[in-house]
């Protein structure tokens, strides 16, 4: 059996618009890479100083803070509790009430950095000028951004 161009045509407009409109229903899944799910990493994401953030990281889950780590966080009170598993429960308490607490869970090998870019934004007494700067984020074990 021969078709025609046009038949063939015909067929290849068909099939194409039946997969279109399938993945269009069902998702296709492409775009949808996301590695981060409640704090653990499922797989390579960034290295941690390949991050336009690493510049202006502060190392906050060390037993001690050194003295720029300590200025980072001036817009905060820092609470740490060791918990059974070694796991390190750290609480950002806002001294602004306009910005939010953080608490973050660091799992024996991560590590917590908090990112000031605007190291001049936090006035004293503790008043935190910009409050859209100042995050944290958690790097495992091989340097990889994990949250």
């Amino acid at each position: 059996m021969v078709l025609s161009k046009n038949t063939s045509m015909w067929i290849i407009i068909a099939v194409a618009l039946i997969v279109i409109i399938l993945l269009f229903v069902f998702g296709s899944g492409i775009g949808n890479n996301s590695n981060v799910q409640n704090g653990t990493n499922n797989g390579p994401g960034m290295k941690f100083t390949d991050s336009p953030d690493y510049k202006s990281s502060f190392l906050i889950s060390s037993e001690t803070l050194d003295g720029p780590a300590q200025n980072a966080i001036s817009g905060f009170s820092l609470s740490r509790i060791v918990m059974a598993d070694g796991s390190i429960n750290i609480t950002l308490k806002a001294l602004n009430p306009e910005y939010n607490d953080q608490n973050y869970i660091v799992k024996p090998g991560q590590n917590l950095y908090f990112i000031e870019k605007y190291g001049g934004d936090d006035s004293p007494p503790n008043n935190e000028g910009n409050l859209v700067d100042d995050k944290a984020i958690l790097v495992d074990k091989d340097g990889y951004i994990v949250s």
